[in-house]
């Protein structure tokens, strides 16, 4: 069921906040904070879709859609 994923979701990121909190709150510098802030986004964002079993666009989405920049790139180097 969806309330159940989303409990563990909430349990599992309310634990890694309540705990990073407590042990980084003052030794992050402003530009740590922006790339930590930016994964828990992120895992925030991909813990939603899984606990709502939606379709919405993921990692393997986004390896897709550069597929054609990695192609032209490894025919640039190749020669």
């Amino acid at each position: 069921m969806p309330w159940e994923r989303m409990l563990v979701l909430a349990f599992a990121l309310g634990g890694v906040w309540l705990y990073d909190g407590m042990t980084l709150r003052r030794k992050m510098s402003k530009r740590e904070k922006y790339v930590y802030g930016a994964i828990m986004v992120l895992s925030l964002y991909m813990g939603i879709d899984y606990a709502v079993n939606a379709d919405w666009p993921d990692l393997f989405d986004i390896v897709g859609l550069l597929k054609p920049a990695s192609d032209a790139i490894d025919k640039i180097l190749r020669g």
